[in-house]
Protein backbone atom coordinates (compact mmCIF):
# COMPACT_ATOMS: atom_id res chain seq x y z
CA UNK A 1 0.00 0.00 0.00
CA UNK A 2 0.82 3.60 -0.70
CA UNK A 3 -0.29 6.78 0.93
CA UNK A 4 0.62 10.02 -0.83
CA UNK A 5 -0.35 13.60 -0.91
CA UNK A 6 -0.41 15.51 -4.23
CA UNK A 7 -0.21 18.98 -4.88
CA UNK A 8 -3.27 19.74 -6.75
CA UNK A 9 -2.26 22.61 -8.52
CA UNK A 10 1.17 20.96 -9.80
CA UNK A 11 1.07 21.26 -13.61
CA UNK A 12 2.00 17.16 -13.64
CA UNK A 13 -0.75 16.04 -11.49
CA UNK A 14 -2.78 13.88 -13.92
CA UNK A 15 0.80 12.71 -14.86
CA UNK A 16 1.55 11.72 -11.80
CA UNK A 17 -2.29 9.99 -11.20
CA UNK A 18 -2.15 8.59 -14.25
CA UNK A 19 1.53 6.71 -13.38
CA UNK A 20 0.26 5.58 -9.69
CA UNK A 21 -2.91 4.08 -11.65
CA UNK A 22 -0.66 1.80 -13.84
CA UNK A 23 1.51 1.31 -11.17
CA UNK A 24 -1.22 -0.20 -8.53
CA UNK A 25 -3.78 -1.41 -11.67
CA UNK A 26 -5.78 0.80 -10.70
CA UNK A 27 -6.22 0.76 -7.81
CA UNK A 28 -5.83 4.09 -6.52
CA UNK A 29 -8.71 5.66 -3.75
CA UNK A 30 -8.67 9.72 -3.63
CA UNK A 31 -9.58 11.29 -0.54
CA UNK A 32 -11.21 14.32 -0.29
CA UNK A 33 -9.27 17.04 1.95
CA UNK A 34 -10.22 20.41 3.84
CA UNK A 35 -7.25 21.94 1.64
CA UNK A 36 -9.01 21.80 -1.95
CA UNK A 37 -4.86 22.66 -3.36
CA UNK A 38 -3.91 19.19 -2.30
CA UNK A 39 -5.51 15.69 -2.92
CA UNK A 40 -4.57 12.65 -0.69
CA UNK A 41 -4.31 9.10 -2.17
CA UNK A 42 -4.08 5.59 -1.24
CA UNK A 43 -2.78 2.87 -4.12
CA UNK A 44 -2.83 -0.91 -3.41
CA UNK A 45 -1.27 -3.53 -4.66
CA UNK A 46 -1.90 -7.35 -3.94
CA UNK A 47 1.22 -9.41 -3.55
CA UNK A 48 1.11 -13.18 -5.56
CA UNK A 49 1.08 -15.40 -2.75
CA UNK A 50 -0.59 -13.12 -0.32
CA UNK A 51 -3.36 -13.58 1.34
CA UNK A 52 -5.13 -11.28 4.22
CA UNK A 53 -5.91 -12.95 7.46
CA UNK A 54 -2.68 -15.08 7.25
CA UNK A 55 -0.27 -14.60 9.71
CA UNK A 56 3.56 -13.96 8.44
CA UNK A 57 5.90 -16.96 8.68
CA UNK A 58 8.83 -15.86 11.30
CA UNK A 59 12.37 -14.72 9.36
CA UNK A 60 14.81 -17.03 10.42
CA UNK A 61 17.69 -15.39 11.67
CA UNK A 62 21.24 -16.74 12.00
CA UNK A 63 21.81 -19.35 14.65
CA UNK A 64 17.67 -19.70 14.92
CA UNK A 65 16.40 -23.86 14.01
CA UNK A 66 15.28 -24.30 10.70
Amino acid sequence: MMAINLWGSDKKFDVYLQRIEQSFSQRVLVLPTDDPATSSFLAFAVCPGFALGQPARPRQTAGSPT
